[in-house]
């Protein structure tokens, strides 16, 4: 006989709950082990392979033998919090004595309360086809690699089956999950005959070990784009043009294993690095379309040397929260993955869930009764204003029971208490029972009979380079109501967006306040942006329900400002100029030349409101609060303009900025006086005059030097222009610039 799944929806008071008359997908299945995703990741994610490791040391009552077929694993299944989906899975590794790791396609995390079941102990059954076919992996991805073959092809765990050709110093070391493989840096590399598009998301576990260059290339010996480390401390977005493009410093510990995630998004035209689950730079857009890839590089010259484990590539442009869900599930699995005990079908299974509607004098205690067990249950709420642990303790001060039938697999049993007390905590604890046994909510569920609020207490954050400017937003409850701790949970909104705009302390999305306090805070931390003249953007914090009532106001609202203190936010163009070169040590009060021209993607003179002379120019120091002194020594709107720039402090890695697009200002007194050079500078003559007998001292002592000889103008100079000098009388008379002892001189000559 074949039934329908059927439901029926029953609305009680103000609480609605659904009836399964028939029970989930996997009741005939002995075992239920109920996962949460615990940790908070902001938004919301869909379609997302998650890692699952079964132990029996860490999961309480699992056991291998339990399973019907120990051996492989076959009938192990996994569904959503209905049950009534089942969901893709792929076995990386079953290990009977020791950890087993699976691979789930989770529907959606929306909330540190969304959770799967697993089940196992079914006669009969084989390994579903999801666990080959690649079905696991959706949503975007073109290959999963994990690196863990003994021998043979890199296997592709996705449908598109593109196994990679390995020459490998080693292969099972250990890696981030599992196995890796050893790059040793001579030719090592594994060959991917795939072809990328314009958008690309490129994921992978990695160490770095002496000599390593780039982690990944697209096209091989051709012009990349590649993911490369030079040994200056810096990562680039490299297509073969130097030092130009680059992301942001290495790890401190670069040795170690770390995470590295490059988005290359063409609909933003933007190129992204992510470190450990959190952005750490941004680069250039180069287009990745094409083909071959390699992990590492093709060749005995560039390539990687260290361990890689899990790579992965995805046709689109993955979002901060996946990156760093995936990042937070595969270093930290047991903070992500929350494991209940295992439980056995055959009796009742229930939950307690959150309370609703609550007031100051009245609740709706709400239970899930997952499972009836072999046969009808009866159900049973505890509650009171204390704890009362066991049913058989006689500490509950009340109790309300449904006769056995009443509530069905997959229904809600919800109980309206009235006259309660305000601003007092109350707890409830849901018990079921059937002729094979009983069975608790694993834990008390409390509330408060009271309403929480949101203040804020400084609405505005100005971004600062120090990320010291914050906003706070106050999560209070009843002065009466701290005898207890209390969670509150939220959810953001606004134009604003986390870990580019702001950060939040404490992270995620709920707090606690602790008892004995009526209050607690949530700082907001502005952060510096890439953009100099944006509007204000906003940060809404909104409560969410849980145990408490939500009192006005249910949210509120702080800004994220453009810093005051920044003396050109107002210019309309900002390009940063990053110092790669490899100086041994730091330089104080140096003046550096700056080429501006077309070598900067974007740049155009007409961009500039005083193009003709470059009036508008404007620099500042890393911290983008210092102005920095500047001369134009030529300005040339056709090819490439020379300016040289007095830097407080030059290392690698070190930047400056320069700005331009600004109507209303001339060129300020430092491109003319002289200050562009320190004090130690006696005297600089460019010698780039084209006529007459004067040749002209930068610096403020002004030291005119005069023509001797026949010295004529040349335009094969180092810099700009030169003089030339026949070797027969040719001079410059610098005059007197100074003591003449502790005197250094430079020049370029040919």
């Amino acid at each position: 006989m074949c039934f329908k799944r059927k439901c029926f929806i029953i609305v009680c008071g103000v609480s609605i709950f659904i009836l399964n008359l028939f029970g989930g997908l996997y009741d005939e299945w002995q075992y239920r082990l109920k996962i949460r995703f615990s940790a908070p990741i902001p938004g919301v994610l869909t379609n997302i392979p998650i890692l699952v490791i079964f132990n029996t040391n860490s999961i309480s009552g699992f056991k291998y033998t339990d399973f019907y077929y120990p051996a492989t694993g076959a009938d192990l299944r996994f569904a959503d919090s209905n049950e009534t989906t089942a969901l893709n899975f792929e076995f990386q590794k079953w290990d009977t004595n020791g950890s087993s790791y699976i691979w789930v396609n989770v529907p959606f995390i929306r909330s540190t309360n969304d959770f799967i079941y697993a089940y196992w102990h079914k006669s009969g059954v084989t390994a579903p086809p999801c666990t080959t076919n690649g079905a696991t992996w959706t949503n975007g991805f073109k290959g999963l690699w994990h690196l863990d073959e003994s021998s043979g092809n890199a296997i592709d765990s996705t449908s598109n089956k593109c196994n990679g050709t390995v020459t490998v110093s080693a292969r099972g070391v250990t890696g981030r999950i599992l196995t890796g493989y050893q790059f040793n840096g001579n030719d090592n590399k594994v060959y991917l005959n795939m072809t990328l598009g314009t958008t690309v998301t490129i994921a992978t576990w990695a160490s770095k070990a002496s000599g390593a260059q780039m982690l990944w290339v697209v096209h091989g010996d051709n012009p990349g784009p590649d993911l490369w480390f030079p040994g200056n401390g810096v990562i680039y977005l490299n297509t073969w043009d130097a030092y130009n493009n680059p992301f942001c410093s290495e790890p401190a510990n670069v040795d170690q294993l770390h995470y590295y995630v490059t988005v290359i998004d063409a609909a933003r035209n933007i190129a992204e690095l992510y470190i450990d689950g959190r952005r750490t730079g941004t680069a250039n857009y180069k287009n990745p379309s094409g083909s071959p890839f390699y992990i590492s590089k093709n060749g005995a010259d560039y390539d990687w040397a260290g361990i890689i484990d899990e790579f992965s590539i995805s046709s689109i442009s993955r979002a901060s929260n996946w990156v760093y869900a995936c990042y937070l599930n595969q270093a930290s699995n047991s903070y992500f993955c929350n494991y209940g005990a295992v439980m056995l079908q055959s009796m009742p299974v229930i939950e307690n869930q959150m309370p609703t509607n609550i007031t100051t004098t009245s609740a709706w205690l709400n239970g899930y009764l997952s499972s009836t067990g072999n046969s009808p249950c009866t159900v049973s709420v505890y509650w009171g204003d204390t704890d009362g642990g066991a049913p058989t303790s006689g500490l509950w001060k009340a109790t309300n029971t449904w006769a056995a039938g009443t509530w069905g697999v997959g229904s809600y049993p919800t109980f309206h208490a009235t006259g309660l007390t305000p601003n007092n905590f109350y707890f409830y604890r849901y018990y079921a029972t059937n002729s094979a046994g009983h069975g608790w909510a694993q834990s008390t569920m409390s509330f408060l009979a009271g309403n929480v609020s949101v203040s804020v207490s400084d609405n505005t954050a100005t971004e600062s380079v120090s990320g010291s400017d914050k906003a706070v937003f106050t999560i209070q409850r009843n002065t009466s109501a701290t005898n207890y701790p209390l969670t509150v949970n939220y959810s953001f909104g606004g134009s604003a967006v986390y870990g580019v705009d702001y950060t939040v302390n404490p992270a995620g999305t709920s707090v606690t306040i602790a008892a004995g306090m009526a209050s607690t805070n949530i700082v907001i931390t502005a952060l510096w942006d890439i953009y100099t003249n944006e509007s204000t953007e906003t940060v809404w914090l909104s409560l969410q329900p849980c145990g408490y009532g939500i009192g006005s106001p249910t949210g509120n609202v702080i800004s994220i400002v453009n810093a005051a203190e920044q003396p050109y936010a107002s210019w309309q163009y900002r390009t940063k100029i990053t110092y790669i070169a490899p100086i041994n040590e730091s330089m104080s009060d140096f003046t550096a030349l700056v080429m501006l021209g077309t070598n900067i993607p974007g740049f155009a003179y007409t961009q500039f409101v005083s193009h003709v002379d470059g009036a508008d120019l404007r620099f500042t120091a890393q911290d983008k609060l210092t102005p920095l002194n500047y001369q134009i020594e030529k300005w040339n709107t056709n090819g490439t303009s020379l300016v040289w720039v007095r830097i407080p402090t030059l290392s690698v890695g070190k930047c400056i900025y320069a700005y331009w697009g600004k109507a209303g200002v001339s060129a300020p007194p430092c491109t003319t006086n002289g200050a562009t050079w320190s004090s130690t500078h006696r005297a600089v003559w460019h010698l780039n005059e084209t006529s007459g007998t004067s040749y002209y001292d930068s610096t403020t002592n002004k030291n005119t030097g005069s023509k001797g000889g026949g010295t004529t103008p040349s335009t094969g100079g180092a810099v700009n222009g030169a003089q030339t000098f026949d070797g027969s009388g040719d001079y410059v008379d610098c005059a007197r610039t100074g003591k003449r002892h502790h005197r250094r001189h430079q020049e370029w000559r040919r």
